[in-house]
């Protein structure tokens, strides 16, 4: 009977073993080759996700500024509107030629605030959005870059 050591063995009892070692080395480089491949495509999957919700995000804030600036504007006209109000009953007290050019530009003052009031023109309600620069993403990414599931940010 004679003790099974590589160092005794001879290359033909030898071979089946290195032919087994290299077909589980392969296997096992299969394997972690697979694995590096799932979490890749999880991460791409995971990072699309992620951009889809700061796209949305990104259209939400776009859209809610919009509606405030409209707001500020509209304040802002209306506060001279106002004014234009308290205007128009001093220029009533004044007699003589003043009293014309200064109807004139409260004429051309009233004309002005309507062609800034946001509501004039209903088609300002909606929201020009311009497509996000990865910039504009940045603070709804929770981490991500806009540049790929594999940068850094």
């Amino acid at each position: 009977y004679r003790i099974s050591d590589s160092s005794t063995m001879t290359v033909e009892e030898r071979l089946p073993r290195l032919f087994r070692k290299l077909e589980i080395a392969r296997l096992e480089h299969e394997i972690a080759a697979q694995d590096r491949e799932r979490e890749a495509s999880d991460r791409r999957r995971r990072w699309e996700a992620a951009m889809a919700e700061a796209r949305d995000r990104y259209d939400e804030r776009a859209r809610w500024d919009s509606f405030v600036q409209l707001s500020r504007e509209w304040d802002e006209v209306q506060r001279h509107r106002g004014f234009l109000g308290v205007a128009r009953v001093a220029v009533a007290a004044v007699d003589g030629p003043a009293r014309a050019d200064l109807e004139a530009h409260l004429a051309y003052v009233e004309r002005k605030l309507a062609a800034l009031d946001p509501l004039g023109d209903t088609g300002r309600l909606l929201p020009q959005i311009s497509e996000p620069k990865p910039e504009d993403l940045k603070p709804f990414l929770k981490g991500w870059s806009p540049e790929g599931p594999d940068q850094t940010w």
